[in-house]
């Protein structure tokens, strides 16, 4: 697992642990190290979840970017001098590399994205889809849950919890019209470790709950769990990379893996509320 540090990445490795799996945790850094490749080449399955980008980043810090794709690049080509690869699973975006088409997106929607994180996304995938390495990319909605921490561009509804647990205004950006499709993480880390079957996967997948769900629906779930009725808000413009409408068809893994999320809403916002109170009770927050 390339990225374990990161929320998914983390996540994947606590329920690679929990089936008696074992996990090989790394960060780019550990690249470098001879012992790391050789125990790669031991790995029938790696997972790429090593982004340092968001769609802010992304578009702010575009030499990010070049960091990226050089990084993912160079660790095709030290698989590629294996004797027997890997199968390489990259974590990609489902949520922005189809771009402004009309949802849900399948997987044979056109990828047209127009932000500079979605092409960065698409370029990776692309970078992996010419090398011959067995292969999985999957497509990922909006993930969240315990464990994921509020950062720029990081995720609405841990950012939400996390400024209504220190009493701060809840930051919307545009509009609570605005739809995504978000993915409950135990769900996501489920399909993910169906893909170490090689065979069970098509090689572009993706993972999704499949549920448009309106910020606004967000707001008022929130509300619920929380017991704040009425959650202040600050309400900023909409940005240029912002899309209005993200959602995605998931029926190809429910084909293929036999997979389909279990968590609801209400149920995956209670679960993150309860981590974001223990994380803000045990630091003394």
């Amino acid at each position: 697992m390339v990225g374990a540090r990161g929320f998914i990445g983390r996540a994947l490795c606590a329920k690679f642990d929990t089936l008696n799996v074992p996990a090989l945790p790394l960060d780019r850094g550990d690249l470098d190290s001879p012992d790391a490749v050789v125990r790669i080449g031991e790995c029938r399955t790696i997972y790429w979840a090593a982004s340092t980008i968001n769609p802010a980043i992304a578009v702010d810090e575009p030499e990010r970017v070049a960091v990226d794709q050089a990084a993912f690049s160079a660790f095709l080509d030290l698989l590629a001098k294996l004797a027997s690869p890997p199968q390489v699973v990259l974590l990609s975006s489902g949520g922005t590399v189809y771009g402004r088409d009309i949802p849900p997106f399948t997987e044979d929607t056109p990828a047209r994205p127009d932000t500079a994180y979605g092409r960065a996304k698409l370029d990776l995938e692309r970078e992996l889809s010419v090398r011959p390495l067995p292969q999985v990319i999957a497509r990922i909605s909006n993930a969240y849950g315990p464990g994921q921490r509020p950062a720029r561009g990081q995720g609405v509804i841990g950012y939400w919890l996390s400024a209504v647990a220190a009493r701060r205004p809840l930051r919307v950006i545009g509009s609570l019209d605005v739809v995504r499709d978000y993915l409950y993480i135990d769900d996501l880390v489920t399909a993910l470790v169906a893909l170490h079957e090689p065979d069970n996967s098509p090689n572009l997948l993706n993972l999704a709950s499949g549920v448009p769900t309106t910020l606004r629906e967000v707001l008022a779930t929130i509300a619920s769990v929380t017991g704040v009725e009425r959650p202040k808000i600050e309400l900023v413009p909409q940005r240029d990379f912002d899309l209005d409408e993200v959602w995605l068809d998931a029926t190809l893994a429910y084909q293929t893996l036999g997979w389909k999320p279990q968590t609801n809403l209400a149920t995956g916002i209670a679960a993150t509320w309860d981590w974001v109170v223990s994380t803000n009770s045990t630091s003394g927050g």
